[in-house]
């Protein structure tokens, strides 16, 4: 389960996207707004989460997934967000993710970060991630697709904040 949370102020697109993650990954989800970095790593530590994920934006559209650990603070690489699809409405609520498959070497260092093990279960939602997207399928439908467009490692990326502000 990850606690999921947005950018200090996040448009309509971001503030749905961060909760169909929240949905998808079971965890729980907030805006960030006037908190800093480490109110947000305070509040999901108190609420038992070890690992977040922000979503960040640039011009106004969803821009990167950044994780972080309550004790090692930012993961890397950064995942830049590409194209994304939400379900359309089928009159049940979306479960979240009770298996992870990794497709490559990148899809299973995003599982790492996510603090997913790698295993399948043949019922419920799973995840299948790999370098160019990150997907989840209730048996072989997809559910949601996240579309990734690369990735920056901790020297390139720019955040937004530290951990300390």
């Amino acid at each position: 389960m990850l606690y999921v949370s947005t950018s200090r102020k996040p448009t309509s697109k971001t503030r749905i996207l961060a909760k169909w993650l929240e949905r998808l990954l079971g965890g729980e989800s907030e805006n960030r707004g006037k908190r800093s970095v480490s109110d947000i790593a305070g509040r999901m530590g108190q609420k038992g989460f070890k690992r977040a994920v922000f979503v960040y934006e640039r011009h106004g559209n969803p821009f990167s997934l950044n994780f972080l650990d309550v004790d090692d603070g930012w993961l890397y690489p950064e995942v830049l967000i590409g194209e994304y699809s939400f379900p359309e409405k089928a009159g049940k609520r979306v479960p979240y993710a009770t298996s992870a498959e990794a497709k490559d070497a990148k899809g299973k260092k995003i599982l790492e970060m996510m603090g997913f093990e790698n295993a399948e279960v043949d019922d419920g939602l799973n995840m299948r991630v790999n370098e160019n997207e990150l997907a989840f399928y209730e048996g072989k439908t997809k559910v949601f697709s996240l579309k990734i467009k690369g990735f920056r490692e901790a020297r390139e990326a720019k955040k937004e904040d530290e951990i300390g502000d």
